[in-house]
């Protein structure tokens, strides 16, 4: 497959700035896989659409406040705090050039500073391990008073809350960027969907760059995704196995859910603990775990387009692959040419698709 199969063109007004007020009244395009049918309502009837029983599952990580504006001597840069690697030291993007092994960066007036220790090129990417200090109780804090909210670059407009790119269940920190299709969930659509009989599970996957670091290879199968890490604990993984075993449907909220899932299912049930996945998941792949999919509407040429495109090929019952990869992305293309056309917003702030 050719990486230029999943181009498109999205009108920039398309590209939502915000997220819908009050967040479940984001727009719904409901999909039948068996029948093709497409379907359009809001998230806040998501409830009507899922078989009795179904299990939502959802990914809990927190948004870090992980953008820091710094200089290191004269020059200023921008850092992204990626991923904690031991006490104080983290790995991080930085926007800026030639900075060396040994610089330190302040980040004033934040009583925060940094020391680059190493550089790791992999391609179309630099990583750097930066150990942080602060006067602060912990460096956590100093972040979560000091840092900024990384919202992705095509929103251009300020964000009036760090609460906009955060789930209302978001707990253990750690993400980079948000699990996006899980904003559109609110307290009371939760209670309700809990209290109509669906289940509701945490499973963790902390955003990175393996989530939102655009592909580079045309030929899709040369790619690979960069680690993140993910947990699920003990008791959920056993509920999750006994829907499994019980036919019960699982609602995958997001494309970081079903990742997590999908790495942690082996020997017919699904693993708990921590886990560091790669996984990339592109059509011809077969999926063993979720029967539905919650997802926002994706970056041209993304991982989590191709992850789409092979749901979209998949029986609901994960019997393997139903459809023929051209088939497959056929059929995404015609769902994003409807969604365009009927102007669903797009991207992290944008509105859902429910795969049946």
């Amino acid at each position: 497959m050719r990486l230029q199969e999943f181009d498109f063109h999205l009108p920039s007004h398309l590209i939502a700035q915000h997220p819908a007020d009050p967040r479940d009244q984001a727009r719904l395009l409901v999909y039948n896989r068996q029948t093709g049918e497409i379907t359009h309502s809001t998230v806040a009837d998501i409830g009507s659409f899922l078989p009795a029983g179904t299990v939502l599952t959802v990914n809990n990580s927190k948004v870090r406040q992980g953008r820091l504006y710094g200089v290191v001597g004269s020059k200023k840069v921008e850092v992204l705090v990626l991923e904690k690697e031991r006490d104080n030291t983290y790995h991080c993007l930085i926007r800026g050039r030639n900075i060396p092994i040994g610089s330190r960066f302040s980040f004033a007036p934040a009583p925060l500073s940094a020391e680059l220790l190493e550089k790791t090129d992999s391609p179309g990417i630099t990583t750097y391990l930066l150990r942080f200090h602060t006067e602060l109780p912990t460096v956590e804090e100093a972040f979560a008073r000091f840092g900024h909210t990384p919202i992705p670059p095509y929103i251009t407009a300020p964000v009036t809350s760090a609460d906009e790119y955060q789930t209302v269940y978001a707990r253990p920190l750690g993400s980079a960027a948000a699990p996006t299709a899980g904003l559109h969930f609110t307290t009371g659509l939760i209670a309700g969907l809990k209290a109509a009989g669906f289940g509701w599970e945490e499973i963790t996957l902390h955003v990175g760059i393996g989530t939102f670091l655009p592909l580079r290879k045309e030929r899709v199968e040369d790619n690979t995704l960069h680690s993140e890490s993910t947990f699920i604990p003990p008791e959920t993984a056993d509920r999750l196995t006994a829907a499994l075993h019980q036919n019960r449907p699982i609602l995958a909220v997001g494309t970081t859910s079903i990742r997590t899932l999908e790495s942690h299912f082996s020997s017919n049930r699904i693993n708990p603990g921590w886990l560091s996945t790669q996984l990339f998941i592109y059509p011809g792949y077969a999926f063993h775990t979720a029967n539905l999919l919650l997802t926002n509407f994706h970056l041209p040429r993304s991982s989590l387009l191709l992850l789409l495109a092979a749901f979209l090929g998949n029986s609901a019952e994960n019997t393997g692959p139903v459809r023929a990869e051209t088939e497959m992305i056929a059929e995404l293309h015609r769902i994003y040419s409807e969604a365009i056309r009927l102007r669903y917003r797009f991207y992290s702030f944008g509105d859902a698709m429910l795969v049946q």
